[in-house]
């Protein structure tokens, strides 16, 4: 069955939000958005109506699935609290449902494997929804997009993301380059992730295991030649082993300082390590199918944010 009536998981925000105007601008569904607070302004804005769900409440859950007729869930909530509770309740109450039939899980990024999460421990939070869908009756389909596009254009971008220096900073100049940085790693920009739902995913009557969509695929070297390129700039350049990625250890960047009053220090440049190692290692090295519309490049979002800057 193609989708007919979609909500979208934390759709009022981040990723969520770009695939409800993805949604909203195909035309053709009836869309809302699950969230922890309904809100009429909110809900304007958006162009989507906000259904309220308490996430400890299956029943309630599947009474406001029922109610509204929805067809397919779509996923998007964040892993920020270590744990899978909210996103188990959503696929508990979805199979429950009589009328909800797909299921999009909060994966969005790379091909989770038992061999990541020992190294990446949110990997274990989706592996857990993974387990807990092929235990159900729905369709479903993981959308691996590599790493987000969006975070090279910020603030110039429009996005709904928040800023993350993460090897690039393009406005100090300074590059962070884990390993040789020769390695492809695909990248996508979150609003071509949208479409990708709203315009090949969802009409499809078929969903394979994954759905995977390449915006762009390239080096951080090359990646770092289109930024110097557009900016005029030669940018100071650090490149961090793997021995020094494997012990959480990367030159900081800049543009990172600004986020240490949200996320600690060692917390921070912790991760940004792993995904350095993610990278180095061929985990974003991923191969994408045909998605049926042109999607941005890198250049493109940084000629478009950088350029004459």
């Amino acid at each position: 069955m193609a989708s007919k009536v979609v909500a979208v998981a934390g759709g009022s925000g981040k990723l969520g939000r770009a695939i409800v105007d993805e949604l909203v601008a195909h035309g053709g569904y009836t869309v809302y958005v699950l969230g922890r607070e309904a809100s009429a302004e909110k809900s304007k804005e958006i162009g989507a109506q906000i259904l309220a769900i308490d996430y400890n409440d299956v029943d309630g859950i599947v009474k406001t699935l029922e109610s509204n007729n929805i067809d397919t869930l779509v996923s998007t909530i964040g892993s920020g609290s270590m744990s899978a509770d909210p996103e188990l309740a959503l696929i508990a109450a979805s199979d429950k449902s009589k009328v909800t039939k797909r299921y999009i899980p909060s994966l969005w990024g790379i091909k989770y494997t038992p061999e990541i999460a020992k190294i990446f421990p949110i990997a274990n939070i989706k592996l857990t929804l993974l387990s807990a869908l092929s235990k159900t009756s729905l369709q479903y389909t993981s959308v691996i997009n590599g790493f987000f596009l969006d975070y090279f254009g910020i603030p110039h971008t429009k996005t709904y993301l928040g800023a993350f220096p993460l090897v690039l900073d393009i406005p100090s100049a300074h590059a962070s380059i884990p390993g040789t940085g020769n390695t492809p790693i695909a990248f996508t920009y979150t609003f071509d992730i949208g479409r990708y739902v709203a315009q090949t995913l969802l009409p499809n009557p078929v969903w394979a295991e994954d759905s995977i969509i390449v915006g762009d695929k390239l080096s951080w070297t090359e990646f770092l030649a289109i930024a110097e390129d557009v900016t005029g700039k030669k940018f100071s350049v650090s490149y961090d082993s793997v021995e020094a990625l494997e012990k959480g250890q990367v030159t900081e960047l800049p543009g990172q300082k600004a986020l240490y009053q949200f996320l600690p220090k060692e917390m921070l440049l912790g991760m940004v390590a792993v995904f350095g190692l993610m990278m180095e290692r061929g985990v974003f090295d991923l191969e994408g199918g045909e998605v049926g519309f042109k999607t941005k490049t890198a250049r493109e979002i940084v000629e478009e944010a950088w350029r004459g800057k």
